[in-house]
Parts: structure tokens; C-alpha cells; sequence
């Protein structure tokens, strides 16, 4: 088992030794110990062919592979009962080969330790087997079995959540764990029932996932500046493409008022993102629930390790009855977001009376400030004037990132809203075939993003090794086109290539990580 790191909270540190993150977070007030904690790298755990019970669990992270094998049995027993199994079956004779399930650490994530509950066997004939059956890593192999002279074999089949068949490891840092069955001669002669094979009862993998979640948009009237004369809405979308989306915690002055669990993110985690990528989540505050005076407001966002993002926080004002009218009389306004053609936004909202009557005719002035570290020049959008049912409607606010305030003229009254239009990313190889010592261009172009497209860092990345590497980055122009070329001197025989672009989410960039679609490029040694 992987001991937490000494910079972990209370509450992960917790979570990650009952393996149930959300039923601690509930069961503690999560939110409140959320709202307390910056955002950090945590670890989940990821179960496969057995939960902690020992009841059945899907092998969602484990995929199979073969090289050369000419009779493999790749086998996945776990839904009934049985192991997850890499072997080569029965023959007089097999051809030098492998037959693999490999469990490959999703992007942006590490094994950092795993618990095995594996059972390995190879036949042996009179030591002209050459079978063999191993557990290995990306650092290199954890262990084998020897086929030899008499054969060999480690654990048991027939105890398959035994003492026995336990292997543990901590403080690693790997990319996959794989099992393997091996004719690792030319040829290799099996007079047995099985000649080699790999078998997984039960696996705990430790995923290390560094990015915190992040709120995309958010909206409704409770914002900060605001009197509370009526119930309040909030409303995020939050995006994580890690571990997943795990749950978001509403606070009032660091207590709890109300948590919410992303839809389909349970425990024990099966998958390696076994929660989902987004996620929405709607919160009221009740006045009626608070004292006369201001108090700060906050949303706690956790993903699935355990990274913590926090809006806010907000400061509300809910009107004394001392007031004589003058604070509860302030109107009340609220603003929200539609997208329209060309990742822009066009702001809508309502303005009512303290009593909740809409207000008609009121002006309400709008401006935005670019939504970035650091100060920033307010930029005018313009006024709107309200109709009798006292909603009101802006012009375009252009495409870009902006946190955009409305203002109800006369007052004090404000509401903010974060703005964030749409990032897409489209790309070309061509030519797509070509011969060695051919060059190709991959050119493309980041939309949606208005003045940030200058300067937007574009990482070119192809598969080596079964994962994605970035090979080099291009800067977009103010017109957010980029390009780069590659020529193609080192190949021996017809290959295709696998490229694709790709826009990162970094310090100071309020868009998530965008991919661009997989390129191939076909390229013949003549």
C-alpha cells in the first residue's frame, strides 16, 4: 500500500486509506473541509477483476496484446468468477511470441503503487520448453516463471485471493503493468495443458493524477455584490480530464450548506477516469437560512484524487430589519450566458424588485475584464435596458475569456459571471503518403478563443512506444493558424505514422485541454 504523501489533507488521506472518498466527504461535511484546502495532487485507486469484498469488477483499464504468438488464449473470466488471463494454449510446437493484458496508465496520470493477486505456470519439456510466464512493468520485469526442465509455477490457481498470491509495491513511478505469457525461443515444445500463462485474480492499481478540476462557466444570481432578498441560485460546469469530476461542496462562512456527487462516480473505481469528464451542478441559498450581514460564499470542486479547486470566494449581503427599507429595497439582478455563432456569448438576464416584482425600464451597464492573472482594463460592453418582465439582453460579448459585471444604473446593485466561449482545435497532414526523405505539414488552426488565439501554444505529439509524446510545439499567429513540417529520412519499410495537436491547459490559460483529431501519414521506404 502506498503511504500518503506528507502535503496530503486530513480528508484524502482518509479517503485514500478506506478507499471511499465520497462517503468520507459526506460523512464529514465535506464542503467545509474542501473550502479550507488549495488545489494539490492526489492519488485513486483503481480495482480490477475483484472489488475489496471480493465480488466481481470489471477489467475496464486492461487491454490484450499479442506479438508472434501463433496460439494464444487471452482470456477474461473475472465477471464469473474467474482471472483475467494471458497464456499460450496447448501445442507440440509454438513460434517465438508473446501474448500480453497490459493495464496502461491513462495521460496525465502514474502508478504509483499496486497490490497483485496473480498465479503464474509454464510447462517444461525435458528443458526444451522456453516457456515463460511473468508480471513487468514499465520499469522492467517484477518476475518470471521458468518453464525449464520440469516446468515451474508461482501462487495458486486454486486460491486465487491467497496470501500467496500477493505482490506489492510502493513509491514507484510507471506508465503500465502488464502480465505475459512467452515462447521466448525460436521455436518452444509444450507436452502439458497449458504451456504458458499469466493469470490476475485481483488487482489494486495507485493512479497519481497532478490537475486540479476546472470551473468552465458559471452563473445565476448568486454572485458576488449581491443583496439576498430571495433565494439564489449558483450553477458550475466544471471539467476534468484526469481522474474525472467527483463531487462539489457549497459553503457559507467555512460551513457546509449543501454537497452534490457527479453522476456515475462511485466506489470502488473500476475504470482508470472512472468519473465523468464534466459535470454540472446547481445550487440554491436560502436568506431565510442566514443572519442579517454579509458572508462569504464558496464552491469546493474535487475530482476523483482528490484535487481541489474552489470558486469564489463570494461575498452576500442579506438586509437587516433595521434597514428602514434602503438595503432591502436595492433591486435584485442576475446575468447568464448564451452561446451564439462563432463562440461568442450574448448575455441575458432579469432585474426585479427586493419584493421579487420585475423591474421594468431599469439600465443595466455591462463591461468585462479579459479573465487572466494579474490586473486588467475593464472593457465597455455597452448598456441594456430592461423590458416589463424585467429581463434584458446584451449585444454579442466577443469570443474569448472574460469575467464580464452588470450593473443595475443607481444602484449598487451587481452581479458577476465568468465567460468563457468554446476552444477548437482542427489540424491537416498533407501530403498524407509520401516517400523516405518526403516531407509532410501538419497545419491548423485554434478557433473560438478570439484575442488569445496569438501566442496559443500548440504541442505536436505521435505515438512512440503505444503512448502519445510530444515531439515538438508551434505558436498560433493572431489568426490562431499554426504549422510544422518533418521529413522523413529514417524508414526501412511501409509505416504509418499517428500524429495530433494539442492545445494544454497551463497557468494562466482558463481553457482545458483540447485534442485534436488523430493524423496518419503513410510513408514507403522507396
Amino acid at each position: 500500500m502506498v503511504r500518503p504523501g506528507a502535503r496530503r489533507i486530513p480528508l484524502s488521506r482518509l479517503a485514500r486509506r478506506s478507499g471511499r472518498l465520497l462517503a468520507v466527504l459526506a460523512a464529514l461535511g465535506g464542503p467545509a473541509v474542501l473550502a479550507a484546502t488549495p488545489a494539490q495532487a492526489g492519488t485513486y485507486d483503481v480495482w480490477s477483476c475483484r472489488t475489496p469484498t471480493g465480488t466481481p469488477a470489471a477489467t475496464t483499464g486492461w487491454a490484450p496484446g499479442r506479438n508472434g504468438a501463433d496460439i494464444d488464449r487471452l482470456a477474461d473470466g473475472c465477471a464469473t468468477g474467474g482471472p483475467l488471463v494471458a497464456g499460450l494454449t496447448a501445442a507440440l510446437t509454438h513460434t517465438q511470441g508473446t501474448a500480453s493484458q497490459v493495464f496502461q496508465a491513462p495521460e496525465g496520470a502514474t502508478i504509483v503503487g499496486y497490490e497483485l493477486w496473480r498465479s503464474l505456470s509454464a510447462s517444461g519439456l525435458l528443458g526444451l520448453s522456453g516457456y515463460q510466464a511473468s508480471i513487468s512493468t514499465s520499469a522492467g520485469t517484477v518476475e518470471t516463471c521458468d518453464g525449464g526442465l520440469l516446468g515451474c509455477g508461482i501462487g495458486s490457481a486454486g486460491d486465487p485471493l491467497g496470501g500467496g498470491n500477493r505482490i506489492t509495491a510502493s513509491n514507484v513511478s510507471l506508465s503500465r503493468v502488464q502480465l505475459t505469457a512467452a515462447c521466448a525461443r525460436a521455436a518452444c515444445a509444450s507436452a502439458g495443458t497449458a504451456a504458458a500463462e499469466a493469470r490476475l485474480h485481483r488487482a489494486k492499481l495507485i493512479l497519481r493524477e497532478d490537475v486540479a478540476p476546472a470551473v468552465t462557466a458559471a452563473g445565476g444570481s448568486l454572485q458576488s455584490g449581491v443583496t439576498l432578498n430571495a433565494p439564489a441560485s449558483l450553477t458550475l460546469q466544471v471539467a476534468d480530464g484526469g481522474a474525472g469530476v467527483a463531487l462539489a461542496g457549497l459553503n457559507v462562512d467555512g460551513s457546509p450548506v449543501a454537497v452534490q456527487t457527479a453522476p456515475g462516480c462511485a466506489q470502488p473505481f473500476t475504470a482508470p477516469q472512472p468519473c465523468p469528464r464534466t459535470a454540472r451542478f446547481d445550487f440554491t441559498l436560502d436568506p431565510a437560512t442566514l443572519a442579517a450581514g454579509a458572508h462569504q460564499v464558496s464552491v469546493s470542486v474535487a475530482d476523483a484524487a482528490g484535487n481541489i479547486t474552489t470558486h469564489g470566494p463570494l461575498t452576500v449581503t442579506k438586509p437587516g430589519a433595521t434597514d428602514g427599507g434602503t438595503t432591502a429595497g436595492a433591486p435584485v439582478i442576475d446575468v447568464q450566458a448564451q452561446a451564439v455563432a462563432g463562440g461568442r456569448q450574448r448575455l441575458t438576464g432579469t432585474v426585479r424588485t427586493a419584493a421579487g416584482t420585475p423591474l421594468a425600464d431599469a439600465t443595466v451597464e455591462l463591461s468585462a475584464k479579459r479573465d487572466a492573472s494579474g490586473s486588467q482594463p475593464t472593457i465597455g460592453l455597452g448598456t441594456a435596458r430592461s423590458a416589463a418582465d424585467g429581463r434584458f439582453t446584451s449585444r454579442v460579448v466577443p469570443a474569448g475569456a472574460y469575467v464580464v459585471t452588470a450593473t443595475v444604473r443607481g444602484s449598487t446593485t451587481a452581479a458577476s459571471l465568468r465567460v468563457r466561449s468554446t476552444l477548437a482545435l482542427g489540424a491537416k497532414a498533407s501530403p498524407s503518403r509520401l516517400r523516405r526523405g518526403g516531407r509532410t505539414t501538419l497545419s491548423g488552426r485554434v478557433t473560438g478563443i478570439g484575442d488569445r488565439a496569438s501566442g496559443a501554444r500548440v504541442a505536436i505529439q505521435t505515438v512512440i512506444g503505444k503512448r502519445w509524446r510530444t515531439i515538438a510545439n508551434v505558436t498560433a499567429d493572431r489568426a490562431g493558424r499554426f504549422r510544422w513540417r518533418h521529413r522523413f529520412t529514417k524508414v526501412t519499410r511501409p509505416t504509418v505514422f499517428s500524429f495530433r495537436a494539442v492545445v494544454a491547459k497551463r497557468s494562466g490559460w482558463p481553457w482545458s485541454t483540447v485534442t485534436g483529431q488523430r493524423l496518419r501519414v503513410r510513408v514507403s521506404p522507396r
